[in-house]
């Protein structure tokens, strides 16, 4: 029942696109930037696979996309399979692309009332 807003003011990538969704109003600074690209996985080195653990490695792969694209898709005016193709060209989208297709629904600067609650979300490698 909470109203959630959200400011793109630099750049969301990858599942963060997903998070930024959850939020009832979105908006994006004209100078931010939107990265949708598709899974990645992480193998340890010298590991090996069963031809069997391959295919499901490539079962979830193709889950985990699927579920994503659905997600963007249910919030946007993207298709899923649009998404699909937007994760395998792995480009950095405009504000006013994001607008176009509802990831956002107004470019504007970030104008935030005083004494309004606030909380950012900042990787813990950034200082």
């Amino acid at each position: 029942p909470q109203e959630i807003i959200m400011h793109n003011i630099g750049s969301i990538d990858s599942i963060a696109n997903v998070v930024f969704l959850a939020a009832n109003k979105r908006f994006a600074t004209p100078a931010s930037a939107f990265l949708l690209h598709g899974i990645s996985w992480t193998f340890q080195q010298n590991s090996s696979l069963t031809y069997t653990q391959m295919q499901e490695t490539m079962s979830r792969f193709d889950a985990a996309e699927q579920l994503s694209a659905q997600i963007i898709g249910n919030h946007t005016s993207l298709t899923a399979e649009e998404v699909r193709e937007l994760f395998r060209q792995g480009q950095s989208k405009t504000p006013q692309f994001a607008l176009e297709k509802g990831l956002v629904q107004e470019i504007k600067d970030v104008q935030i009332p005083s004494g309004a609650p606030l909380h950012a979300i900042v990787p813990p490698n950034i200082v």
